[in-house]
């Protein structure tokens, strides 16, 4: 992020929507909250390791850091 400027990660926001999930969805998965989600989603919060993690393991995606990314 560049000055407070907020940057969806369109990726992972691809993801979601090409596997015909919702954030609560993705969120009950991870066990987290979906807010927690929405905000890592729309670039409000930086996934932590932790999040990547997790994510990698219950979704099986080859290249986390290609959906994390901000675009």
């Amino acid at each position: 992020m560049k000055g407070g400027e907020i940057v969806k990660r369109k990726n992972l926001i691809k993801f979601r929507i090409d596997n015909g999930l919702k954030a609560k969805d993705i969120a009950e998965k991870l066990e987290i909250t979906r807010v927690k989600y929405s905000n890592i989603e729309n670039g409000r919060v930086k996934p932590s390791i932790e999040f990547a993690c997790k994510f990698q393991e219950v979704f099986k995606v080859d290249d986390i850091f290609e959906l994390l990314k901000e675009e």
